[in-house]
């Protein structure tokens, strides 16, 4: 009797441990940003969007860019901000101008996790591109 007592008791034990110990996945978003010489740097016009929310406290945000197109020499700088506030970087800006395999973006104040941001992108030279690709806050 008093083994089957101990058994029950670790089975709850390990299962309230199991429970709360449970893994929480990073939000990953799709994008796609439609680029011209109307979200130039220097035009304080930015291209926004694809907000997502911190699932962790690791203080880095990630971005895949799987395809990218452009017509004369346009490059685009992308970085992360506060959801409404394209102009606030909470990155440092990296720039594209070709797909790349993922990049990690370091945050330069500190994040935690249900912060909620969106990805933002200014275009520098003449032309156009389209960029798509996943990001994670």
């Amino acid at each position: 009797m008093m083994k089957l007592k101990r058994k029950i008791v670790l089975g709850l034990a390990i299962g309230t441990l199991m429970s709360s110990t449970s893994t929480v996945f990073a939000q990953t978003r799709d994008f796609i940003f439609h680029m011209d010489e109307s979200y130039k740097h220097g035009s304080n016009h930015f291209n926004t969007g694809y907000v997502a929310s911190k699932a962790d406290n690791e203080q880095a945000a990630y971005i895949t860019v799987t395809s990218f197109t452009r017509s004369n020499n346009a490059v685009i700088s992308m970085w992360v901000s506060p959801a409404g506030y394209a102009a606030r970087e909470l990155t440092n800006p990296w720039s594209w101008e070709s797909t790349q395999p993922r990049k990690k973006l370091g945050y330069t104040v500190s994040r935690k996790a249900g912060d909620t941001h969106q990805l933002s992108a200014e275009q520098f030279y003449s032309g156009t591109a389209v960029l798509s690709g996943r990001w994670t806050p």
